[in-house]
């Protein structure tokens, strides 16, 4: 779908390029700073002005890294282990698991009192949720997640400390969100009210809204609870399809992978209002991440292959 809006250049806060390519980007919370990881288990540390703060090679496939705070310390996923590693690649230590599937892989987070919080196999070999101590990785608490067979797992942030979303995406069996309440021990449950067709939901700096893609829509819902409240719809007879959405100030980014473009969303009234052009890039959006607190990082592609990162924040200065 070609959506008919108007288009609005805006100036990046800030530009990054990696030395690899970029598959997975995640920020610390307040997005002081960033971790990229790439394939051959390359990886890069980058400020919150997307500089360069260290950067290797664990030699080994990962997926998606977090920075400990305090102990300049990183863990990765990768398909059959946790490992944590200094900012230049030395192994601090590693805990192996059942290895992921083609179509699974696990995910990591830092709590807001530094301990880590995990998605990986159990004993029995179902995923779980674990916390961590992050100084040796040792599981401290551990819950199972009744996911679909093969899911894929990301964990999100929400505003509340003690509160995180897993969304779990199983391909055509359909994608699943969980909440993970650690206040008073774990539990999990499943955000039952959103069903089995929906990408992973975006939650508002105030904590009481979330955007949730869906083939064909976006869904504005009240949060927790995931009560729907707008809609966002594309033509049927064209729908459009959006991967990933994240919040920007009052508005919404959404990123529309087939045609590899940006598009805001004044997400009051739910309609489409500019489709977003980056000043300086020509490239292809790769993918989006919100980053609470300070805006969305859009990874950019040339040729199939990215290794360029732009910030946007809400306030666009200079925009033509």
């Amino acid at each position: 779908m070609r959506a008919m809006v108007p288009a609005l250049t805006v100036p990046p806060s800030f530009v990054g390029i990696v030395p690899h390519p970029i598959r997975r980007v995640s920020a610390s919370r307040g997005g002081r700073a960033f971790v990229v990881t790439g394939p051959e288990g390359r990886y890069s540390v980058l400020d919150g002005e997307l500089r360069a703060a260290g950067g290797g090679s664990l030699g080994r496939a990962i997926d998606v890294g977090v920075l400990v705070p305090g102990s300049r310390a990183l863990v990765f996923t990768s398909p059959d282990a946790l490992v944590c590693a200094d900012l230049h690649g030395r192994v601090r230590w590693t805990h192996e698991h059942r290895r992921w599937k083609a179509w699974e892989g696990g995910a990591v987070a830092v709590t807001e009192d530094g301990e880590l919080l995990t998605v990986a196999p159990m004993r029995d070999g179902g995923p779980g949720v674990q916390r961590r101590d992050p100084s040796s990785g040792l599981t401290l608490d551990e819950a199972p997640v009744e996911a679909f067979a093969e899911s894929g797992f990301h964990l999100l942030r929400t505003p509340e400390p003690t509160r995180f979303l897993i969304w779990a995406g199983a391909g055509q069996d359909g994608q699943q969100t969980f909440f993970v309440e650690l206040d008073g021990g774990m539990r999990v449950r499943e955000a039952e009210a959103l069903g089995f067709d929906h990408g992973p939901p975006a939650v508002s700096e105030a904590g009481d809204e979330a955007l949730v893609p869906t083939e064909g829509a976006i869904l504005r819902t009240r949060f927790p609870s995931f009560e729907q409240t707008g809609l966002f719809s594309s033509d049927d007879a064209d729908p459009f399809f959006v991967t990933e959405v994240a919040w920007l100030g009052e508005h919404a980014l959404l990123h529309e992978s087939e045609e590899g473009r940006l598009l805001l969303l004044d997400v009051r009234a739910m309609e489409l209002v500019h489709e977003l052009r980056i000043e300086g890039d020509g490239d292809d959006v790769w993918f989006i991440h919100g980053v609470p607190g300070r805006g969305v990082v859009v990874a950019h592609a040339r040729a199939g292959e990215a290794r360029t990162l732009t910030l946007l924040e809400p306030a666009f200065r200079g925009a033509s």
